[in-house]
């Protein structure tokens, strides 16, 4: 895409400085006093804090003032928001799992990608984590150049054929009428479990916590940073948006072009994705089968 190192470098530098940032602070308000509504006016569902708000605000401000001339498309955003994509798009989510932010589950994640011409070049995902001697785990990917922690490269060393009984898998259960499952899957899933957070899924894929993760449907700010730290650790990822077939993701808004009419794709899209490792999302995307209303 004719970004020179020094240039991605530069970026990365501030989505990590950016995410953990944001994650400080929500781990400061964590458990504390929330100012509560819903977006959908729904009680108890949509959940949106004044702290999704400010932490949104705290990753965007130094973004901006690093690339004033990049577009954000974040989480928390009005709807209406007219924005003109440019040929850089951050893509923000500032809290991913709300709902359990706000009943004191550990399970959320901060999330920030930055897009090129609509693929994810960087990403950056905060979780809080137990054994961490700080407020949780950071992990980034920079196209090419791997999935890192704390200095370390990953990869998933998963290299099984099929699920296997014991490590944890992640499905859509409440969406389940949009998924068929071959008998032969259903009778090996591994240990099946829902976190809330695609975010934090598409984390514990990459870290090889999970050995695969089909998860949606959700929207672009839900999977660009865990998309490439999957990718970037030596996974594979699909993605569907009601094409009713799993296809190899290529990116958002394809043929880009910097226009509001991009922007508002971005914004407007969701679908699902399949991740693991490359054997294991080869056998689970045929044995498969997505039913998703038009």
């Amino acid at each position: 895409m004719n970004i020179n190192e020094t240039s991605l470098n530069q970026v990365a530098k501030i989505a990590i400085e950016a995410t953990l940032e944001a994650g400080d602070y929500i781990s400061s308000r964590f458990g504390g006093d929330l100012t509560i509504s819903s977006k959908s006016g729904r009680p108890g569902q949509d959940l949106v804090t004044d702290v999704d708000k400010t932490s949104q605000k705290i990753i965007e401000e130094i973004i901006c003032k690093r690339f004033p001339n990049h577009s954000i498309l974040g989480e928390e955003d009005s709807d209406d928001k007219k924005t003109i994509a440019e040929d850089w798009v951050w893509a923000i989510d500032p809290i991913d799992g709300t709902n359990n932010y706000v009943n004191t589950s550990q399970h959320h994640a901060v999330s920030v990608a930055a897009m090129h011409k609509g693929y994810p070049m960087v990403g950056v995902i905060w979780v809080p984590w137990a054994n961490d001697s700080g407020n949780g785990l950071l992990m980034h990917a920079v196209k090419g150049c791997g999935t890192w922690i704390n200095g370390k490269r990953i990869e998933i060393e998963i290299d099984d054929i099929k699920p296997v009984r014991g490590r944890l898998s992640g499905l859509p259960w409440l969406e389940m009428g949009n998924f068929k499952l071959s008998k032969a899957l259903m009778s090996s899933l591994g240990e099946v479990r829902i976190f809330g957070s695609t975010a934090y899924e598409l984390f514990m894929v990459a870290n090889g916590s999970m050995q695969f993760s089909l998860t949606g449907f959700a929207n672009t700010w839900d999977f660009a940073a865990g998309i490439l730290l999957v990718e970037e650790s030596g996974g594979k990822v699909l993605w569907t948006n009601n094409t009713n077939k799993f296809e190899k993701f290529t990116g958002w808004a394809q043929p880009y072009s910097n226009s509001y009419d991009t922007y508002k794709n971005m914004r407007e899209w969701k679908g699902a994705v399949l991740a693991g490792s490359k054997k294991l999302v080869n056998y689970l995307s045929k044995n498969i089968k997505i039913n998703i209303s038009s």
